[in-house]
């Protein structure tokens, strides 16, 4: 699968060629996006200061992560985001300079992370999901 990267997503079967569902909703551009490891959803983070988590299957937002919903409330839209390798959380950095780690069930807040300089483009975790990288 292939995902188009603007304010509309549209997840391609590349197989076939064709465009298996479209998953609107954010209000700026896309820049990052991630599958998790069983393939059952996707992250999306966005210049609209949110990420969405994304039922595969179904094409229906599960979550929408909003940066002035979680402390500290800055301005900044989400330059990266991945899913933990055990599927239990995301992680976002931003370009407030914070990385921000959401449970992926209920949606809600686990962690922050402040202190970085400047924006954070990247974001990973370790391969057990004890650690997580920023850059």
């Amino acid at each position: 699968m292939f995902i188009d990267f603007f304010s509309i997503h549209q997840l391609w079967d590349i197989r076939k060629g064709t465009i298996r569902s479209v998953l609107p909703g954010h209000e700026q551009d896309i820049y990052s996006l991630d599958f998790s490891k069983d393939g059952r959803l996707i992250a999306s983070g966005s210049g609209d200061r949110s990420a969405r988590i994304w039922d595969v299957e179904s094409g229906k937002v599960i979550h929408i992560l909003k940066i002035e919903d979680t402390p500290p409330q800055r301005e900044g839209g989400i330059t990266s985001i991945v899913f933990s390798p055990d599927g239990r959380y995301v992680a976002a950095g931003s370009l407030d300079r914070i990385v921000r780690v959401w449970d992926v069930k209920t949606g809600q807040l686990v962690e922050y992370f402040e202190g970085h300089r400047d924006s954070v483009y990247s974001v990973a975790f370790s391969p057990d999901g004890k650690r997580t990288t920023e850059r």
